[in-house]
């Protein structure tokens, strides 16, 4: 963003007596609080469903949330003479979730179980849209698979599993639902599984066929196998009844969930703490929230038993977990995600130049799988 962006505020009826930079965005001074515009990307008629699912919280007792301002003309999203479009939020002063303090993080968890307990509301028919009917029946394993399995040494059978047809550039899927339509409900995760699975033999095959191989590549051959398997395992064990039950659930229920919940998006405020940017919020299981909020964390304290236990904790307090929710909370945290998405990132952007960084990322992470393995089992462990 840039100051010629600022123009737009001349369509809020607002008087803005000072403006400074935020992150990607700038905060601006009014007679009515501060406010904090950015670009936005969505639709009006997602952003308007956002600001009924932060206005709903606000009345239910949560009220530090940042929730969009209407314009002149009554629409969230505002667009400047170039056609971008920007969205003005309510915000407030405050720091960021320490990572590097536990009790932070824990009260952080436990504003994720307030969120979730508050954040079930029926989509307003007048922004709803239909999902589409799926076609694809969810396969029925016998078990759930063996996905902590010591032996790694050979590919599973091929596996018949529906993926999407690349397009032109011949790109991976993209890592998340952020393109939902307003109301809409998140896929069962098993399907993105079986997606990302498929994706992963692609990029297998592309990178045999390849003369040069770089260390990222030969890194990347070396350990498929392994990240191969349990990404397989885990896309069974969730196509199970009951963890379609959730889905169903969820979306019975009306539950919302954040749909990007990190230490970044928790302000600790002079008011008490602070939940911002809901920007990718989404129609789906709950616990998905929790899933991204741990794996944040815990990649950064290199899978510590005792801090993820104390996570849990602090958010069951609040919002008790069922088993069948720790269940498939744990198969969650043991699909090799990162290793897709750093796989997806090399795939899809020029690969005559590979970054050292990502080879890193890929060493670092074949050294955490182990302590990540030790941790899920004992969520496994605790579930009954």
């Amino acid at each position: 963003m840039n100051e010629r962006d600022l123009a737009v505020l001349e369509q809020y009826e607002l008087s803005v007596s000072e403006t400074y930079r935020g992150r990607g965005s700038y905060v601006c001074v009014t007679e009515k609080g501060k406010k904090l515009l950015q670009e936005y990307r969505g639709s009006e008629r997602k952003a308007r469903l956002q600001q009924t699912l932060l206005m709903r919280l606000s009345e239910s007792g949560y009220p530090n949330v940042d929730i969009p301002v209407t314009n002149a003309e009554g629409n969230v999203v505002t667009k400047d003479k170039e056609g971008n479009r920007f969205i003005l939020k309510d915000w407030m002063d405050g720091r960021e979730c320490d990572v590097c303090r536990g009790d932070e993080l824990r009260s952080s968890a436990a504003n994720l179980a307030r969120l979730h307990n508050l954040m079930r509301i029926e989509t307003p028919k007048s922004y709803a849209e239909l999902s589409p009917k799926r076609k694809a029946a969810a396969p029925t394993p016998d078990s759930h698979g063996d996905f902590l399995s010591n032996s790694h040494t050979e590919l599973l059978p091929e596996r018949k599993v529906a993926a999407p047809t690349p397009d032109s550039r011949g790109e991976l899927s993209p890592d998340s639902h952020t393109d939902l339509s307003p109301g809409q409900a998140a896929d069962s995760f098993w399907r993105t599984a079986a997606r990302h699975n498929k994706e992963l033999k692609k990029v297998r095959s592309f990178i045999r066929n390849k003369k040069n191989k770089t260390e990222f590549e030969l890194c990347f051959l070396q350990y498929f196998t392994m990240f191969y398997e349990k990404g397989v395992c885990v896309q069974e064990a969730l196509a199970r009844p009951e963890y379609e039950a959730l889905q169903s659930r969820a979306e019975a229920e009306g539950q919302y969930r954040h749909g990007e919940y990190s230490h970044h998006n928790v302000l600790f405020t002079a008011k008490g703490i602070a939940t911002v940017n809901f920007e990718h919020y989404m129609k789906d299981i709950q616990i998905g929230d929790l899933i991204h909020f741990l794996r944040k964390i815990m990649e950064k304290y290199d899978w510590d038993e005792t801090l993820g236990c104390g996570l849990l904790e602090a958010y069951d307090h609040v919002r008790p977990l069922t088993a069948t929710e720790l269940c498939y909370l744990a198969y969650r945290l043991a699909y090799p995600e990162k290793f897709w998405k750093l796989t997806n990132r090399y795939y899809n952007v020029n690969k005559a130049w590979i970054s050292g960084r990502n080879t890193a990322k890929l060493v670092r992470l074949v050294a955490q799988e182990t302590k990540k393995e030790y941790f899920v089992r004992k969520l496994l462990e605790r579930r009954g």
